[in-house]
């Protein structure tokens, strides 16, 4: 029998199973930079990573303190050739991932 319980990460937090960070780029495609929202269950430290398709970190963004709820952060494209990329977030016990297209 499961309980609400079953998931929880033993702070009375919410566990990454529970929490959806909504993770979302835009504009996507982009010709510069591109916005990334997300939602986050507590107050963290957020690193975000930049990834070509070949799998090599083009970019990372480290971000202190931000606050529970939703964020906005910037990634600055005019450095990243066209192509697509994936994101990688990751805040306290929360991580997602996204792609955004640079044209």
């Amino acid at each position: 029998m499961s309980t609400d319980n079953d998931h929880a990460d033993g702070n009375g937090g919410t566990s990454i199973d529970e929490f959806d960070t909504n993770l979302f780029p835009y504009p996507n495609p982009t010709s510069a930079s591109t916005s990334l929202s997300f939602e986050l269950a507590n107050t963290s430290d957020v690193t975000i990573q930049v990834y070509n398709l070949s799998g090599r970190l083009v970019k990372s963004i480290n971000k202190k303190n931000m606050s529970q709820g939703s964020q906005v952060v910037d990634i600055k494209g005019a450095d990243l050739a066209t192509g697509t990329y994936v994101v990688k977030m990751f805040a306290g016990k929360q991580q997602a991932t996204t792609k955004f297209v640079k044209m």
